[in-house]
């Protein structure tokens, strides 16, 4: 408390409850009289904040910008803080710009056709808050059917207005029309040494765009043909807007068939240069085969086995590829027909087996 000895005192730090205050005055006499002051402290009622997003945009191309204003968003204790989220289904393309997605205000730009939602969270000092939405739709170019594309070798930077003025006339005299029937509709880099003009041609009372194709047809004949200089700059080609925008997607459609082509050809050749190495086929020589057990381990058909008799020995392949050197014969056969070969024989590791009919 202070000044509690005047008579306008100041009291601070105050919290939720009840306070008394006893007040007691006294006259030169040395009277005096008091009263008792109750001050109740409640805590406070704070209200929720309201978002107001701004409702429904409509915007026809090519005009690609809009404003979404939230500053009527409203709090009893004041709004601190405001989030633009864009809604997930919403197109992706477009740009939020100057940082607007945290402030009052969102402003866009470079939007396409679709319809966009974004919504607005705002939030008190108390940390409450609210989330409202607005919508943006966004409609195609009416006079898409007449854009044509005009690409010219020069610079974005070098192309002045009194240039492209120049252009326009120019364009007048080749189409056989006025100067103000040339809409030019934008102006944009289309390489580092190129320019796309974009524009169209309105003719008639009451004015009708006329089609991009007869447009383009007619500046075909006019330049590639009878009037090849006679604009301020070199026309690399003419198309119409909506060809340009096939041309791309064609493509960038070749461009990933034969990256994907590339790729698997790569592919296949590795496998098949991994298929060509073979285990290298490996032999043990049987000696003490007679000559009437070689003859039945020969192929049938009289056809040559890739081994060779080497020192009245039979090689016998160890290979993995059993399909290539399978050798069939009956042993039952042999017994039949030469008992004496069921003797006792031995391999070359110098292991030794024997082998009986009666052990069958």
């Amino acid at each position: 408390m202070e000044n509690g000895n005047k008579a306008i005192a100041t009291v601070t730090g105050l919290q939720v409850g009840t306070y008394r205050f006893r007040l007691t005055v006294k006259d030169q006499q040395g009277l005096s009289s008091a009263s008792v002051l109750s001050i109740t402290v409640k805590e406070e009622n704070n209200s929720p904040p309201r978002a107001h997003a701004g409702g429904k945009h409509v915007l026809v191309l090519p005009n690609n910008s809009v404003t979404l204003d939230g500053s009527r968003s409203a709090d009893d204790q004041g709004i601190v803080s405001y989030l633009w989220i864009r809604d997930g289904q919403s197109p992706a393309a477009g740009d939020v710009i100057y940082g607007s997605d945290h402030e009052a205000v969102l402003q866009l730009t470079n939007l396409v056709e679709g319809t966009y939602t974004f919504h607005l969270k705002v939030t008190d000092a108390k940390g409450d808050s609210d989330i409202d939405s607005a919508t943006v739709e966004v409609r195609p170019d009416p006079k898409r059917s007449g854009l044509v594309e005009l690409i010219l070798q020069v610079g974005v930077g070098q192309l002045s207005e009194q240039q492209k003025d120049t252009l326009v006339r120019q364009l007048a005299v080749l189409l056989n029309v006025l100067d103000s029937d040339i809409k030019v509709q934008k102006i944009q880099a289309y390489s580092d040494i190129s320019t796309a003009v974009v524009f169209y041609v309105q003719n008639g009372h009451p004015s009708k765009v006329i089609k991009a194709s007869d447009v383009s047809r007619t500046l075909h004949v006019q330049l590639l043909k009878e009037k090849a200089d006679f604009l301020l700059f070199k026309v690399l080609r003419v198309d119409t807007a909506e060809w340009s925008i096939l041309y791309v997607t064609v493509s960038g459609f070749i461009l990933i068939v034969v990256t994907v082509g590339l790729a698997w050809f790569c592919i296949c050749c590795c496998k098949r240069k991994r298929t060509k190495i073979r285990k290298k086929t490996k032999y043990t020589i049987l000696d003490n085969i007679d000559e009437q057990e070689r003859m039945e381990l020969r192929p049938k058909y009289s056809i040559k086995h890739r081994s060779t008799e080497h020192n009245s020995s039979l090689m016998v392949s160890e290979s993995e590829f059993d399909s290539d050197q399978d050798t069939i014969f009956s042993r039952e056969k042999i017994e039949r027909e030469n008992p004496k070969t069921l003797m006792n024989g031995s391999i070359r590791n110098g292991v030794s087996f024997s082998y009986s009919s009666k052990d069958r």
